[in-house]
């Protein structure tokens, strides 16, 4: 699945309570799980000879797309790269604790979408180091999360217009 369609559709689904979550450790958190699939980008090649729909349906969704990848990794590297961007000024202010939670809740969206759309050699480890593989899929999954990114992507733009102006007139 489109790894910015994870951002906007958890955006979508955080609306609701979008004043108490730290919407850029949702952002962040739930774009982070798909960098696993950069590590495996080079054995898929080989694997697949470059053939792009075998190199799709390589299999690239381990630690990261586990609970224990949510909890133990995304989520503190999240905090961290919060705490840096408030270290060099690019953050005025940062609750570690919402930060962490938000973060954990785009993590948990993005293992939960992608749990609906992956399948076969492909499904996830989600109790990894656990060898047994998940997949929820159901046709038409695809489809929803886009229309929810799509959706999430009008209502970011329209919820956060203020903050993304001021990003914008730096």
């Amino acid at each position: 699945m489109f790894t910015l369609i994870h951002a906007f559709a958890n955006y979508l689904l955080a609306v609701p309570i979008r004043k108490r979550v730290d919407i850029i450790a949702l952002l962040i958190a739930s774009i982070l799980p798909d960098l696993e699939g950069l590590y495996y980008t080079s054995a898929a090649y080989d694997a697949c000879a470059g053939e792009l729909a075998c190199m799709a349906a390589y299999p690239s969704h381990y630690v990261l797309h586990s609970f224990f990848g949510i909890f133990l990794i995304v989520a503190p590297l999240t905090a961290v790269i919060l705490i840096l961007m408030k270290k060099y000024g690019v953050l005025k202010s940062i609750n570690v604790r919402t930060a962490y939670l938000s973060a954990l809740a785009g993590g948990l969206l993005h293992v939960a979408a992608d749990a609906t759309y992956h399948k076969g050699a492909d499904a996830l480890y989600l109790l990894w180091p656990a060898q047994q593989q998940f997949s929820f899929a159901f046709e038409g999954s695809h489809t929803l999360w886009a229309a929810l990114a799509g959706v999430g992507l009008f209502a970011f733009i329209l919820f956060e217009k203020k903050r993304i102006e001021a990003m914008l007139k730096r």
